[in-house]
């Protein structure tokens, strides 16, 4: 991230944040695991996606769980996810994230297995974020190509395109 922390998202067993020590070798290391019991764990213990956005808050993508944000101003111990604060989040076309990236606009893209979604990355109030679904509508030729998003890639011009499994590349 923008500190110089390496950040590690593993398959069932959460993520990783290592902090170094006095720019050496030796970390501190922090672990962010789900707990049935704390809604303001993380949300699921399969992370697929870690990203920092310009407001050097860092979203995490679990494959389960859906989207989980530590903010920049907390202290890192409360995630904010679908179970708490991110009460909007669309957690059905959601809960598996596969990529997180931000286009230049400052905008939060998501890519699921069900689908695309985007909202701005000003998170004040992580309750009042306007989320926005993208899916496939086999009656609509300018709809995405297919719900299951790979990669998604914003060009230097700003052009922003998905990668999907069955679908092909798509122009957001």
């Amino acid at each position: 991230d923008s500190e110089k922390n390496i950040w590690i998202g593993t398959k069932g067993e959460g993520a990783y944040k290592l902090i170094r020590k006095n720019g050496g070798n030796q970390f501190e290391i922090f672990h962010f695991r789900h707990s049935e019991n704390d809604p303001y764990s993380l949300s699921d213990d399969n992370v697929y996606a870690i990203y920092e956005d310009k407001n050097r808050n860092i979203w995490i993508g679990t494959f389960g769980g859906g989207l989980n944000l530590i903010l920049n101003n907390g202290d890192g111990k409360e995630i904010i996810n679908s179970n708490n604060r991110l009460s909007g989040y669309p957690i059905n076309q959601g809960d598996r994230v596969r990529i997180i990236s931000e286009d230049k606009h400052g905008n939060i893209l998501v890519g699921t297995t069900f689908g695309f979604i985007t909202f701005g990355a000003e998170v004040e109030s992580p309750e009042k974020i306007k989320f926005k679904v993208y899916t496939r509508n086999n009656n609509d030729r300018l709809s995405i190509g297919a719900n299951d998003i790979m990669d998604v890639c914003t060009t230097e011009s700003g052009e922003t395109y998905i990668g999907t499994f069955g679908g092909g590349i798509s122009k957001i």
